[in-house]
């Protein structure tokens, strides 16, 4: 039987259940909204700080069931470490490399396999980007990260990595897109940024929801390497 890009989404939620539990419990916070090619920077899945994931359906029909369930959890890092309220005055695309390779390599250390181009450390946790290596990604949150990305004007740049599979690939063009924050996001209504009220809100109500789903996890003893980040 051939799922739809609905059904796929919605079977690689059910199957991230018995993966993690504490990024199944968050991943039921989630509202997945199908937008046509061009709604987005990218033609891949973003997300916004209120919860929506928006997803390009070639694009999604186009992964593994590993990969997709890998992206998803990948957005759902997004809200658990708040990077759209974090990014502050920081371009828009060095935040998105540091934020991306903070979450990638906590993902990578629990064993999910996520789509080709996405900005991800080799077995050693290292980045190569341009003439710069990044070392000790799984100890780093993405402020100390961007901190070390090359000292160029970044806004516009293509940043090409160095080594394992991602060679050659342009860091600039991730596999999702943050919908929120300085940097151009979503065009639609949904991809606005938020005002003050409106992500102080926010902020509080997701660290409820990571903290109860760290309470789930520890119940079920499948706490993720690398979350005290």
């Amino acid at each position: 039987m051939v799922l739809n890009t609905t059904e796929r989404i919605s079977r690689a939620r059910i199957q991230l259940q018995k993966q993690n539990s504490f990024w199944a419990y968050l991943s039921l916070f989630l509202k997945f909204k199908e937008c046509k090619k061009g709604y987005m920077e990218q033609d891949t899945m973003g997300i916004d700080t209120r919860g929506n994931v928006y997803y390009v359906k070639e694009f999604i029909d186009k992964l593994s069931d590993d990969e997709l369930i890998g992206l998803i959890t990948h957005e759902i890092n997004h809200l658990v470490f708040l990077t759209q309220l974090r990014q502050g005055n920081r371009d828009p695309t060095g935040w998105n490399i540091a934020s991306d390779l903070t979450i990638n390599t906590i993902l990578k250390n629990n064993n999910f396999k996520l789509p080709e181009g996405g900005v991800i450390p080799n077995s050693n946790n290292e980045l190569n980007i341009g003439s710069k290596i990044i070392k000790d990604c799984n100890k780093k949150i993405a402020e100390e990260i961007y901190d070390e990305l090359p000292k160029v004007k970044m806004k516009g740049v293509v940043f090409v990595v160095g080594n394992g599979k991602n060679k050659g690939k342009e860091l600039g063009k991730a596999i999702d897109v943050h919908l929120e924050g300085k940097g151009k996001g979503g065009k639609g209504k949904d991809g606005k940024g938020l005002s003050p009220k409106e992500a102080k809100a926010l902020e509080k109500e997701w660290k409820r929801r990571v903290q109860e789903a760290i309470t789930v996890s520890k119940m079920k003893g499948d706490i993720p390497v690398g979350l005290e980040r």
